[in-house]
Order: C-alpha cells, then structure tokens, then sequence
C-alpha cells in the first residue's frame, strides 16, 4: 500500500539498487502501488508523477471504503466516483489500473469489473482460478 509520494520513491531507490546488483537495467521491474486509504486517494495525482516506473496503479475499493468510514463498500454510490476519479487519474498520466474488491463475492465483482472496464480499468484482481476466464473474457474485448 501507499500514501505518500516518498514511500514510491524510497520503493525506487531500493529497487534500483537491486536491479544494479543484479546486473538489471535500472527501472526494469516495474511498481503497482494499491491505493487503499483516504490520504493516498487525495494524493493520487502526486503518487501517479513521483517516479518513472509504475507499471499499473491498484484501487482497493474495500480497503478505501472501509478507511472513509462508509457503512457498505458495495453502495454503488461511493464506489461510482472512485472509480471515476481513478480512471481519469491515470488516465491522464497513461497509466493501466486495476480494481480489488477482496471480500466480495463473485457476483458482486462481477459488477464491480463490468463497471470499472467500462471506465478504462485493465482488469480486477480474482479470488479463485474459476474467475479468471470470465474476468479475462471482459478485459480482452473492447471497451
């Protein structure tokens, strides 16, 4: 998880200092930060511009209701601008991102993936092998 543009980029430095240990290109591995909280929320902006190597940006749309004091993440409510609020995010830094919802049943992720792919997200994180199929069948096709 993350809050702070600072917590990418010490994740950058120690990173870095792996890949020329290893003889690796730095910025070869690539960082998914999740965004679980309020503070990494209102910061998404920043966290999207402090370093170079973000791969994709995950939205734990559970974790982030929970951390708002929301009674339900299920209320379709208070998932709809989240999820509008990170599909322009990064959209506007080109940047793929993803939605987890760990606790929801198959049913309601199936919701959830239907309404985040149509707002651009690249996939949603699954539970059990037998979801994987359906969510990649949604994620292939064409938004």
């Amino acid at each position: 998880t993350t809050s702070l543009p600072q917590d990418l980029r010490a994740a950058d430095i120690e990173l870095r200092r792996r890949e020329l240990e290893l003889n690796l290109n730095p910025g070869h591995i690539g960082l998914i930060p999740e965004i679980c909280t309020a503070a990494a929320f209102t910061r998404l902006p920043e966290l999207l511009k402090a370093i170079d190597r973000l791969s994709s940006i995950t939205l734990n749309i559970e974790a982030l209701s929970t951390d708002l004091g929301a009674p339900s993440p299920h209320t379709r409510s208070l998932q709809e601008p989240l999820l509008s609020q990170m599909a322009t995010h990064a959209s506007a830094t080109n940047l793929r991102w993803t939605v987890a919802a760990p606790s929801f049943d198959h049913s309601e992720r199936a919701i959830l993936a239907t309404r985040a792919h149509a707002l651009g997200a690249s996939g949603i994180h699954v539970i059990s092998e037998a979801e994987v199929a359906g969510f990649n069948s949604l994620f292939n096709s064409a938004h």
